[in-house]
């Protein structure tokens, strides 16, 4: 579960197994902590779950982002995270296996769902798409200047 740096201190292992609730809690407060993130309730969330819109003026209505949830309609049964990205990265995240294709969206976009992470390395590999597919949605209206 440990391995040692270059230096000989321990640190974790990034192969080390995650609590999925956890992870699933954790990228919740995450995803709630970015500029311009609402999460929506009810009939105005996109997703089954926790749901996260970016509502930026310069974007224009809501704009679906990520959601956490369920996979079916009993929690008991797992949970994913459904993600909008650019169609080509969607693509690309599914012909590896490591999503299923969900919708696609009008301006290129798509939806794919993805298991909630197990290890670490699964974690932190979620956090780096869930940034690409932040930054994805404004890249969709140009420069702000």
């Amino acid at each position: 579960m440990f391995s040692r740096n270059r230096r000989g201190r321990r640190q974790a292992s990034t192969d080390a197994p995650v609590d999925t609730a956890l992870a699933a809690e954790t990228l919740c407060r995450w995803a709630e902590s970015q500029p311009w993130v609402v999460a929506p309730a009810g009939a105005g969330s996109p997703f089954p779950g926790r749901s996260f819109v970016i509502d930026c003026a310069d974007l224009g209505p809501r704009t679906p982002w990520c959601g956490i949830g369920p996979d079916d309609d009993t929690a008991a049964s797992g949970s994913e995270v459904f993600v909008v990205l650019p169609s080509a990265i969607a693509g690309k995240c599914v012909s590896v296996r490591w999503a299923v294709a969900i919708a696609t969206l009008p301006g290129d976009r798509s939806v794919i769902s993805i298991a909630l992470p197990e290890t670490v390395t699964e974690l932190q590999a979620l956090e780096g798409l869930l940034q690409v597919a932040y930054c994805a949605a404004f890249r969709r209206v140009g420069p702000l200047v």
